[in-house]
């Protein structure tokens, strides 16, 4: 161990002590001194120590002793992975697979398959020829060697593709004795092997026969430990994927005990619901219902959505769920417990309805659900109350106290809830004429004069003019028979789900993941090329360091920016761009106009476009600024003058894109959490998570905000610190969170807060203050500049000529992109993705390196240009991109850098 640890840092010193164990290699004496020798040399982790490692190692492969050959066969990945080269070069991959054919050791056999597949793996290359002859010492080892090389063997097989049913059939027969290994890893291998060869088997009778066998086995391994339990029902979850006829007789094998773990509840849990069919519902659903009772929220929650879940995919168990349903509300209302519970059998009895409205009789259920009324608080849950008012207005009783608590409350309500109250009002005015016109009056004067989300508010428009001009034909329409619901589970890719059950057993199957998915694989090659272009160029350390960060812009050579200055875009290879149709900037849509008085006598209702004269603006006139405490005021905007003419005023003027697409989301990140003190006061208790978005050429900034405090907390206003761009935020209207509740909220943003010429910064950040009754918190929030960019950066191919020369090459910076998603390799591709962000193709070709060099435009805040390349693959990386950035604006030419290789990663 000494040996092998000092050899990595002082390799020429290693190589003194090379002679001793080649001599120990020779010793006939003892075949342990001999193997001894080898695995130590193969620990010897340098590359220049390989050369004197191969003739010992041929001699082990051919020694005598098995302790010697199976330690021999190990060290040879080993070395391949130092020096690919040096192991071809002496054909030692060439000697195991002829000593793998003759062998008869089980130990050896198992050690040589298990070096094979591994250096195939690292090769990329299959070097494991599984003939007949081959087949059966397999098959004869695997009952003879240890558990590890069990596993290394029924892998292997797996791989192997059976001739026919027959030697399918064959090879289960002689594996299935494994099952009973205490080992869960060699079981699973046996299952996958199992699974694989089913595939090949035609008769149906032998499948239904090998589950009845199988199946006991699997159940058995559930009474482990339960960390080894959560992974064999992760394992199982997959199995049923490609095999769920398995355990369709062991569905009680996977009950909850009352002392498991609560991770191996929620994986049971998902088994059950997943086996439940016509045969076994009724068992099912009572276990269920058994669960629903317990004490942990997220369980039971679980556990009534599971009975909806059946429900939605067997007929036959409807009565039978809607009468546990009703159960748990009598039982959660007679003990005074488990208010999660109404909530979740609620919208399961919502659901239920929508899909069998007329399959039996919804009174008696829609009685016990009103009695509950009072119980229900969460945003779903009352959505779907809601609804069933709204629905089975005629068969309520009370309905008008029912209904009247959520109208007072309207403005209060979340998104979700609002919708359903709008629509419900309508829906009960239209079936009960004693239903007051001033109510539905209230109702849509609120939707259309204080509701800033325009589908409640555009749909309040919708329903007003239709109740204004026909209230017959309104009638016919919202309470039109609606088709039938159709449940459709998700589906599944059967080549996904194949490749999961090739990595059962291993840690990327408890993900339900590919090992591609989970980890950055490579070959050795690629590896190997990398390394020999370091060692290239060893007195080169900055530039090295500059290729092991990626994302960071560096200066582009003098040689480059030369070379820049003269490039003539006219001898590119250009393709023809399709004319993009004109489209006029979004503006709000107008207001509907309602019906001229007295066209319709039996309602009368204000205009929608009125305003009522005591009602107040949100916000406020004289709101103090948010930021006063410790912003600078930003000076006033000024208008930027082109005193020599618009360069870009030609004859012809370029095709103008469309407006109505959204830019790729950016993800949400937190940005405060509930332990962050407010700047005046220093109370916490808000939970705020931000990201910059642009939905139909509109800049947003989306905020998600938790009440973590304990009161309810008013949302006043919110503002941006003056910045580099002049971005400004519109105003927001006033809301209230109670405690644990959350928002979503959508604010516009302008540039009309007047630039600060304070320098940037890669990457962005943009300082926030939020306004609320608890304090008032200050946080900065990413952005990505490609959220942006505007509509109006695209050039032609003439004008991208002259700004590409006019700009000098001392604006120019490049980076490396590590890797590129799937897909984007195809240039239609990667020009469509980059115009849905506001970055437009300009022309295209293919140098000497067979690189593809494409050039775009884009244009930022302020009508600043920027001229982009994108060179793909790239030299260094052949799975990655070269991205380099020109722009008379050079402190903003990293931000797009940047934003370039996010786009090209999402």
């Amino acid at each position: 161990m000494c040996i092998r640890d000092s050899s990595r840092t002082k390799p020429d010193e290693a190589i003194m002590v090379i002679n001793l164990f080649r001599k120990d290699v020779s010793n006939t004496a003892s075949p342990l001194i001999r193997a001894l020798a080898v695995r130590t040399m193969g620990c010897l982790r340098v590359k220049k120590l390989n050369e004197y490692l191969c003739e010992p190692l041929k001699m082990a492969l051919k020694d005598e002793d098995p302790y010697v050959k199976k330690t021999a066969a190990l060290c040879v990945p080993k070395v391949y992975e130092m020096n690919p080269d040096l192991v071809e070069a002496n054909d030692l991959i060439g000697l195991m697979q002829t000593s793998l054919q003759k062998e008869g050791n089980a130990l050896v056999v198992a050690n040589l398959v298990t070096a094979l597949r591994e250096i195939s793996e690292m090769k990329g290359r299959n070097l494991l020829r599984i003939n007949p002859q081959l087949l059966q010492k397999l098959l004869l080892a695997v009952h003879e060697c240890i558990e590890w090389a069990q596993v290394s063997i029924l892998d292997a097989l797996a791989e192997y593709e059976p001739e026919d049913s027959k030697e399918a059939e064959v090879i289960i027969e002689r594996v299935i004795p494994r099952m009973s290994h205490l080992n869960p890893a060699v079981v699973f291998s046996v299952i996958k092997l199992v699974v694989r060869y089913l595939d090949y088997v035609q008769d149906e009778e032998t499948v239904r026969a090998l589950y009845k066998r199988i199946a006991p086995s699997l159940g058995s391994l559930l009474s482990g430990p339960p960390e080894i339990s959560f992974i064999i029902l992760r394992n199982l979850q997959v199995i049923m994927l490609k095999r769920p006829g398995f355990f369709e007789k062991e569905t009680k094998v996977f009950f909850c005990n009352f002392n498991d773990p609560y991770y191996l509840k929620l994986e049971k849990l998902d088994i059950l619901i997943n086996l439940c069919d016509a045969k076994n519902f009724d068992v099912v659903v009572n276990e269920l219902f058994v669960y629903s009772t317990q004490f942990d929220p997220e369980f039971v929650r679980k556990a009534i959505k599971g009975i909806g879940k059946i429900s939605m995919k067997i007929d036959k168990a409807v009565d039978k769920c809607i009468t546990v349903c009703v159960n748990i509300l009598n039982d959660a209302k007679e003990n005074n417990r488990a208010p999660h519970a109404i909530q979740e059998v609620v919208v399961c009895v919502a659901n239920i309805l929508r899909k069998y409205p007329q399959k039996f009789d919804a009174e008696q259920c829609l009685n016990e659900v009103m009695k509950a009324h009072e119980l229900i608080t969460e945003p779903e849950a009352k959505a779907s109350f809601i609804w069933l008012l709204g629905e089975y207005a005629e068969n309520i009783k009370r309905i008008s106290a029912l209904f009247q608590p959520f109208i007072d409350s309207f403005l209060s309500e979340q998104s979700v809830v609002q919708q359903q109250i709008l629509t419900a009002a309508v829906k009960i005015f239209l079936k009960l004429p004693d239903f007051t016109e001033d109510t539905i009056t209230r109702v849509l004067e609120s939707a259309t004069e204080s509701i800033e989300n325009p589908d409640i508010r555009d749909r309040a428009f919708i329903y007003w003019k239709m109740l204004s001009i026909d209230p017959d034909r309104a009638k016919k329409i919202v309470l039109a028979e609606r088709p039938p619901y159709k449940y459709e589970e998700a589906a599944v890719d059967q080549s996904h789900v194949d490749k999961l059950i090739q990595n059962l057993g291993n840690v990327t199957a408890v993900f339900h993941k590919t090992p591609e998915d989970v980890y950055k694989t490579q070959v050795l090659y690629d590896q190997r090329e990398k390394e020999e272009e370091e060692e290239e160029s060893p007195k080169q350390p900055q530039a090295a360091q500059a290729q092991n960060q990626p994302n960071q812009a560096k200066e582009v050579p003098a040689e480059r920016k030369a070379e820049a200055q003269n490039v003539d875009l006219l001898d590119f290879d250009f393709e023809s761009k399709p004319k993009q149709p004109s489209a006029p900037a979004p503006t709000q849509a107008p207001a509907p106009t309602p019906a001229p008085a007295g066209q319709n006598k039996n309602l009368k209702l204000n205009k929608p476009g009125e305003k009522k004269e005591e009602q107040k603006t949100g916000g406020g006139s004289n709101f103090v600024n948010l930021l006063d405490d410790f912003v600078t005021p930003a000076p006033a905007p000024t208008q930027s003058v082109n005193k020599g003419g618009d360069l870009l005023d030609f004859d012809s003027p370029a095709p103008t894109p469309a407006l109505t697409h959204q830019s790729s989301a950016v993800p949400y990140e937190k940005v405060l959490d509930e332990n962050t003190s407010g700047f005046n006061n220093g109370a916490a208790g808000l939970v705020v998570q931000a990201s910059f978005l642009r939905e139909n050429q509109k800049i947003l900034l989306g905020l998600k905000i938790r009440n973590a405090s304990g009161g309810t907390i008013e949302l006043l206003d919110l503002q941006i610190k003056a910045n580099f761009f002049g971005l400004k935020a519109e105003k927001i209207a006033p809301r209230q969170l109670a405690p644990g509740a959350q928002t979503e909220v959508k604010v516009g943003l302008n540039v009309t807060g007047g630039a600060n010429p304070t320098p940037i910064s890669t990457p962005l950040f943009f300082q926030v203050g939020l306004k609320t009754s608890l304090d008032l918190f200050v946080f900065s929030v990413p952005c990505m500049f490609h959220v942006l960019l505007g509509a109006n950066g695209e050039l032609s191919k003439d004008e991208f000529k002259v700004q590409w020369k006019s700009v000098s090459g001392e604006n120019e910076l490049s980076a490396e992109v590590p890797s590129v998603r799937g897909g984007l390799e195809d240039l239609e591709s990667l020009k469509q993705h980059f115009r849905t962000n506001n970055i437009f193709f300009i022309a295209s070709k293919v140098n000497e390196a067979k690189q593809r060099i494409s050039y775009f435009s884009a244009r930022g805040l302020g009508e600043a240009l920027f001229l982009i390349e994108v060179s793909l693959p790239s030299l260094k990386n052949p799975r990655g991109a070269s991205i380099s950035c020109k722009s008379p604006q050079k402190i903003l030419v990293p931000l797009v850098l940047q934003a370039v290789s996010f786009l090209m990663n999402v």
